[in-house]
């Protein structure tokens, strides 16, 4: 079963910056590891107003996947408060940008 795995990021970010910035570097990681996908990504929104996005990743190793996470979310100067939560098979925060 894989680990099915969410970035949230409280950032107003258009789509295609949070392709840029996360989704597409993402896919590099899991095809350079040959493990993980992007399943899913969003936008949070209240009317007329960006609040934040999220993305959907799976993994067969959370453990190894891990660290290049990190890393992106570095490079990427992910803001204060984005949070890497594992959802299945059970829900546990694994780690916040402070």
């Amino acid at each position: 079963m894989p680990f099915v795995l969410e970035i949230v990021i409280p950032s107003p970010l258009e789509p295609l910056e949070r392709g840029e910035l996360y989704d597409l570097p993402l896919c590099d990681i899991f095809d350079d590891l040959e493990d993980g996908d992007v399943v899913a990504g969003g936008t949070y929104a209240v009317p007329g107003m960006i609040e934040g996005c999220h993305v959907v990743f799976e993994t067969s190793d959370v453990n190894r996947i891990m660290p290049h996470i990190l890393t992106l979310l570095a490079s990427a100067n992910a803001p204060t408060g984005t949070v890497v939560r594992q959802l299945e098979p059970d829900q546990i925060d694994l780690h916040v940008v402070r």
